[in-house]
């Protein structure tokens, strides 16, 4: 599990803060505020991460190499 320090604090990510429409977050402790936005009452939220997806592999150059049709 990662530290906090190296979590990304932000409002996004809080147990307090909302998605509105347009990007902004709506926390019940602060009102409405930017996602970026973060304060002392900040308590991570595991469930509102959203994981990066993982990089295509560029397989063309290995086709030739290994004549497989259907990769």
């Amino acid at each position: 599990m990662r530290k906090l320090e190296e979590l990304d604090i932000r409002c996004d990510h809080c147990r307090y803060g909302s998605r509105l429409s347009g990007g902004e977050i709506i926390c019940a402790k602060r009102g409405v505020l930017p996602p970026h936005f973060h304060c002392a009452r900040f308590r991570y939220d595991l469930t509102k991460r959203v994981p990066e997806p993982k990089p295509r592999i560029d397989t063309s150059k290995y086709k030739e190499k290994l004549n497989v049709e259907d990769l």
